[in-house]
């Protein structure tokens, strides 16, 4: 360095001492010039430290970090690089080779410990940083909330008629805000009543509650969820309790499309700094990592596939190397392929994308920059941490997640539909529990659409089950999971009595009496822990979660106090002891119901709106999904009739008029929204004829896009062939039509219509599937049926159906004999058929799918799937 550099240097480090009583000067040795340059310079500084950058752990692991940023930067790797070179010394140096390597700087390595000797970092994870809510009164917020609750009680009391029950609902209100009050949490409350009062009144619609928050009183008053604990007998210390430290945790679901709009009232009431998303990563995975490995070392395709059939079966590089030594040492033979095994093995499962998590927000007391970094991102309006959720919760700050639903949205869109038809409001929380209609349908299995309950599984559990009540639908889904599923035959042979209804314990029958002596929800086992042995609600749901996440130990501590408590309350030990255990069984399997109670509360809501106004829950939900194939033959079922586009009752997305349902123009594929917005617009009378329609959209549609609406029968009601518009098209768009005098306008040259086939394929074209020129539609019906005309009337009988084939699968079994597997239907359902050898004949094996058949066969189920076994088939 030059002395004019150094003198600048001591007046700037001199200004620096003169605000801090502590500066130190760090020299970074990992450059050689720095090594050998800088450090005889600061050798006898009292204040400069060594240091070096640490960018890996071990020395020889460089290779591995520059392959990693070539990854990143997507970028080919060169080998024994300078830069390669350069980083080779960022790896954290040990005791003593850092004592060996600046031995002649005594004084460097004398300041460094000195330094080391000063940091006094203790991480305290007991600290809670929640935000304080402003209620712009001279009260504190404890008195705030229980003034705000308890007028929400006298509320909801006299809404739903249970004045009588005053006193019972005020002590399960004071127990609860005397919890919240002495776990500080008060705050925490009335952000999120603000929050959910705020969208409420701007007419977005909230989730009736989810998850255990629905098991607190307080959020039932405040209006934070819509579901009494009470009646449906839900424990609010499942949700929090003193026993179990852990911030509150309410789930706050939104319409997909409004989410935004509530995040955004956060944010500017708060500020950007202290409202903030909240990242994630994404990380290498095991395969991925090999792949992109090979592509930056530029490895040959056929040894990079060598490789990824080895990873098979296993979820890391570690675990293949620890079952397939041998192997290892095989292809470490060849170094390309130790390189990118040593290489996975040190990026496997590291972060790689940083994404933003699709429902957490953090409220922090003060700026977010105490605690953690931010970035922008395109992804989120807000700021976003650096840090990932679990790491945020951990320091304290508190998290809300803002969930948007999709389902939300589609209701909201019911509810509209419904209003702007019938001018009807519909209150969803004053919705009749037990419509005769909406129970019936669900019997019926006509649940498509329908949130948690459309899965042909569930279907068939719902039928089978005979729902009635409101409680058999949170009981399915309660039931109706992995595990749970078991205890299915159990609970519906008790049901309809075909086995006797047995409790473990007379004492805990009436706990137990809903679910016919089977332990189905979490609430149940904190009752029994409870009632039995005297266990604390609290001290009982901490049991539970030991429970459920196996820990063994904890488990063996608390069964010895169970039975002590059970014995105490005067039953016998060994009873006590298998209760326990049975206890232990189910709690792996037991669900939160309060979760399932509001699952089921969304899907009695959508159940209830597609009973009582099919029409208008279905042009809400095929607005929201691509293929509405699937769901046509559930437009037949509820007695609706779907019109392919037209271009006078078309509207922005589908369309009803009464029970007659319009696609929009948008599900061609010629015609985006832009496209039929102009459409739209330029449609402020009917299109009285063709030559109108021409002249109106012609300045704003080209012909290929006409030509589209033509072969997609939307201008069919000017009764003219298709072949007639396509032929006289182009002379239109040429002539300004408006000039020609009434009387004494172009007249038309007509043409016969196109083929059938002709006519099925353009259709196919424009749509992507058949429906007015269904393939079935050629043929006329006599005594067959089609495939969406079976039903369960017709099962284990002799059936003939005309038919179309979309697929044929010819094998052969183990024993040699030939079998046919087929998918048939017609244009609004699908069903599978199966041919064995016996009734295979020699000409059935030259059939072709893509045709029409006539088939007679015995009609079947399989798993829930209708199946004819085939005896005949004859192509149409």
């Amino acid at each position: 360095a030059k002395n004019r550099d150094i003198i600048e240097f001591n007046k700037m480090l001199d200004g620096y001492k003169k605000i801090l009583d502590n500066i130190y000067i760090g020299v970074n040795v990992n450059s050689i010039f720095y090594e050998y340059e800088l450090l005889p310079f600061f050798a006898n500084f009292d204040n400069a430290i060594i240091t070096n950058s640490v960018n890996y752990l071990n020395r020889g692991e460089y290779i591995y970090t520059n392959i990693l940023k070539c990854i990143i930067e997507n970028k080919q790797f060169v080998k024994e690089s300078l830069f390669e070179i350069e980083e080779s010394k960022e790896y954290l140096f040990d005791y003593n080779e850092y004592i060996n390597r600046f031995a002649s700087y005594p004084n460097l390595l004398s300041n460094t410990d000195n330094f080391i000797q000063l940091i006094d970092l203790k991480l305290d994870y007991s600290n809670k940083y929640l935000p304080k809510f402003e209620t712009g009164l001279d009260v504190p917020n404890n008195v705030y909330l229980r003034k705000l609750c308890e007028t929400g009680l006298k509320r909801r009391l006299e809404l739903s008629s249970k004045k009588n029950l005053y006193k019972k609902y005020k002590e399960r209100l004071d127990h609860e805000l005397e919890i919240i009050d002495s776990m500080g949490y008060n705050d925490y409350f009335l952000i999120v009543w603000d929050f959910i009062l705020y969208a409420k009144r701007n007419n977005v619609l909230v989730g009736p509650g989810r998850g255990s928050a629905a098991g607190s009183l307080v959020s039932y008053v405040l209006g934070i969820i819509d579901i009494d604990p009470i009646e449906y007998d839900l424990y609010f210390e499942r949700f929090l309790n003193p026993e179990r430290i852990t911030l509150p945790d309410i789930d706050n679901d939104f319409p997909d499309d409004k989410r935004d709009f509530v995040i955004n009232y956060v944010k500017e009431k708060y500020g950007e700094n202290q409202v903030v998303a909240v990242s994630t990563f994404n990380s290498f995975q095991t395969k991925s990592a090999i792949r992109d490995i090979s592509r930056i070392l530029n490895v040959k395709e056929y040894k990079l596939n060598e490789l990824l059939d080895k990873f098979k079966d296993v979820d890391s590089i570690k675990e293949f190397l620890d079952k397939n030594k041998g192997l290892y040492d095989y292809y470490a033979r060849d170094e390309e392929f130790k390189l990118i095994l040593d290489t996975a093995l040190h990026i496997d499962k590291l972060p790689r994308h940083i994404g933003t998590h699709a429902s957490a927000i953090i409220f922090s007391p003060d700026s977010i920059l105490n605690y953690t970094p931010v970035l922008k991102t395109q992804a989120s309006p807000l700021n976003q941490t650096v840090m990932e959720a679990s790491d945020l919760e951990s320091i304290g700050l508190l998290k809300i997640d803002f969930l948007a639903i999709k389902n939300l949205s589609i209701i909201e869109r019911i509810l509209k539909l419904v209003k702007d038809n019938y001018n009807v409001d519909i209150n969803l929380n004053n919705i009749p529990m037990n419509d005769s209609k909406t129970y019936k349908m669900l019997r019926e299995k006509s649940t498509l659409g329908i949130f948690q309950l459309e899965s042909e599984g569930m279907q068939k559990f719902i039928k089978n089950l005979q729902v009635k009540e409101f409680s058999d639908i949170y009981l399915a889904l309660a039931l109706y999971r992995p595990g749970p599923m078991d205890n299915i035959p159990l609970y519906l042979d008790r049901r309809f009595k075909r086995k006797k209804v047995e409790y473990p314990d007379s004492s805990i029958s009436d706990i137990l009496k809903d679910t016919l002596g089977i332990i189905v929800y979490q609430e149940q086992i904190m009752a029994i822990l409870n009632r039995y042995a005297g266990f604390s609600l609290g001290k009982a749901d901490v049991v539970r979660r030991a429970m459920s996440k196996k820990k063994l130990e904890l488990m063996i501590n608390e069964k010895k106090e169970f039975i002590d408590g059970a014995v105490k309350n005067g039953k016998n030990p060994n009873d006590a002891g298998k209760l326990y255990d049975e206890i232990v069984k189910f709690a792996d399997y037991g669900f939160n119901k309060s979760h399932s109670v509001g699952y089921a509360k969304v899907s009695y809501w959508m159940a209830y709106l597609k009973a009582n106004f099919p029409a208008e829950f279905m042009i809400s939900l095929l607005s929201n999904v691509v293929n509405i194939e699937k769901y046509l033959y559930e437009i037949r079922n509820l007695g609706l009739n779907i019109h392919l586009p037209d271009v006078n009752k078309s509207g922005e997305s589908y369309t009803n008029y009464g029970k007659d349902i319009y696609m929009p123009l948008t599900v061609i594929n010629n015609i985006g929204r832009a496209s039929n917005m102009d459409i739209l617009s330029s449609r402020d009378k009917p299109f009285k004829d063709y030559k109108d329609f021409v002249n109106r959209v012609s300045r704003i549609a080209g012909k290929s896009n006409i030509e589209s609406l033509i072969f997609a029968s939307s201008l069919d009601s000017f009764n003219l062939s298709k072949r007639t518009m396509i032929e006289n098209l182009d002379s239109l768009m040429k002539k300004d039509l408006t000039k020609y005098v009434s009387g004494f306008e172009e007249q038309l040259i007509e043409y016969d219509e196109y083929d059938f086939d002709f006519l099925m394929s353009k259709e196919k074209e424009v749509l992507g599937f058949n429906f007015k020129y269904h393939p079935l539609k050629r043929f006329i019906k006599l005594d067959s049926l089609y495939p969406s005309d079976l039903n369960d009337d017709y099962l284990n009988k002799t059936v003939n159906i005309i038919a179309y084939v979309s697929s044929i699968k010819k094998t052969r079994t183990k024993s040699g004999k030939n079998i046919m597997f087929m998918t048939i239907g017609d244009e609004v359902t699908q069903i599978s058929a199966v041919i064995f050898d016996s009734f295979i004949k020699p000409e059935y094996l030259g059939f072709e799918n893509k045709n029409c058949y006539k088939i007679t066969g015995i009609l079947n189920k399989n798993k829930d799937i209708y199946e004819i076994q085939v005896n005949s088939m004859i192509k149409l």
